[in-house]
């Protein structure tokens, strides 16, 4: 299993917003991954969140694929692997990296409803809530922010941040 969190001591503005970006790219990843999904199409919805928040930081970055399987079949935009079809129970990293943050968890297919389900979860981690634009909302692990508090509506994410000091 993989994963990454952000910490950030001071700087939040510019974190943040980059977070937010990290965040909106992997949502877009995680709504993609479904069962009877190509990891094509996946990668093809990836590539254009980043486009969608000014990024093409897709170009120097893997942005995952399947894990606990060769790299070379389950790489999200690697050759071979565009028609590769997701199955249940299959689990994906997605690592969606803005320059200065990254946004990366580890989802597992499966369910009634086919979709992926983040097992990498941290407990108490600060959360915020990222709208899909189809009325969808996803939940995304957010910058800790170590000795403040703050709550405000930026964008299309709600953020709420809390860490004792």
């Amino acid at each position: 299993m993989s994963l990454s969190r952000v910490i950030a001591f001071d700087g939040i503005d510019a974190l943040a917003a980059t977070h937010t970006q990290a965040m909106k790219v992997q949502s877009a990843a995680v709504r993609a991954t479904k069962t009877g999904a190509r990891i094509g199409d996946v990668y093809t919805k990836i590539v254009a969140a980043y486009g969608e928040v000014g990024s093409d930081a897709w170009r120097h970055s893997p942005v995952g694929g399947g894990t606990g399987f060769l790299a070379e079949a389950f790489l999200a935009g690697c050759a071979g692997a565009n028609d590769v079809v997701i199955k249940a129970r299959e689990a994906f990293v997605w690592a969606s990296t803005i320059p200065g943050t990254r946004a990366q968890d580890t989802y597992l297919v499966g369910g009634s409803s086919g979709t992926a389900t983040c097992i990498t979860h941290t407990p108490d981690w600060p959360m915020a809530d990222v709208d899909c634009g189809d009325g969808t909302i996803l939940r995304q692990h957010d910058v800790l922010v170590r000795g403040v508090s703050i709550r405000r509506k930026r964008s299309s994410v709600s953020k709420t941040r809390t860490w004792p000091g």
